[in-house]
């Protein structure tokens, strides 16, 4: 009888002295459901954050770059911070919400019509 999908993965994740490392130790193997996936992305992204060399502050736009097609998106205010809550859907990571205070809103708003005319950026039409 085969184990039934989990939402819960029992590992250990140990960062390295440097930083530039990761240990990871499963312990018998697992089955997962996709609330099981989620989790173990989260924490993975959450040892990412702290590693060395941390990501760039600016992207890197070279050669080829996986993008999410027309992704759903969401917009409200952050009532505990102030400022602009946008989420964007992610069909593997899930819905990643980014707070952006009201002083980077109205940049945000010149960069996206500066690159969002449809003679200049096809298939930009929201």
């Amino acid at each position: 009888m085969a184990d039934e999908p989990s939402n819960e993965l029992k590992f250990e994740v140990t960062l390295s002295e440097s930083r530039e490392n990761v240990t990871l130790r499963f312990g018998a193997p697992a089955t997962l459901n996709a609330g099981g996936i989620e989790g173990l992305i989260a924490a993975i992204a959450h040892v990412r954050s702290q590693m060395s060399p941390e990501i760039s502050p600016d992207p890197v736009m070279q050669g080829q770059v996986a993008a999410c097609i027309d992704p759903r998106y969401s917009i409200g205010v952050d009532p505990m911070r102030g400022g602009v809550m946008l989420g964007l859907r992610h069909p593997g990571l899930g819905w990643l919400y980014f707070q952006i205070p009201h002083q980077g809103t109205a940049r945000l708003r010149e960069l996206l019509a500066e690159h969002s005319h449809p003679a200049q950026t096809p298939g930009a039409a929201h």
